[in-house]
């Protein structure tokens, strides 16, 4: 399968429908991989892309004023694993700045 925006998608080991790892802005210009679980049963596929082309439009604003909040439910959400298990990611908080900015970023995460 194929979406424009994010390309030829290829299935992952959880058999999920998965993107190369593609460059976002509001990321800091990081290296995700978009994972569309279940995208192939929803009723309306064409919001996937909608909220993908949107992240992928958006600049590093968008997360400045929420920056704490995403962290909070990153540890709150790992708190559910063990190191080592294959959902717990160790991740450091660092803080940047860019033209007087603080930027969020994660170190490790990608």
């Amino acid at each position: 399968m194929e979406i424009p925006i994010l390309g030829k998608l290829k299935l992952n080991r959880f058999n999920e429908l998965s993107s190369e790892p593609i460059s976002i802005p509001a990321f800091g210009g990081a290296k995700c991989v978009f994972v569309l679980e279940e995208f192939e049963l929803d009723e309306n596929p064409a919001e996937f892309v909608s909220a993908i082309e949107n992240i992928l439009k958006a600049d590093d604003s968008i997360l400045l004023n929420v920056k704490n909040d995403i962290y909070r439910y990153y540890e709150d959400i790992n708190s559910n694993f063990v190191a080592g298990d294959d959902w717990y990611i160790e991740i450091k908080w660092v803080r940047l700045f860019f033209n007087d900015k603080q930027l969020p970023h994660l170190s490790g995460f990608q």
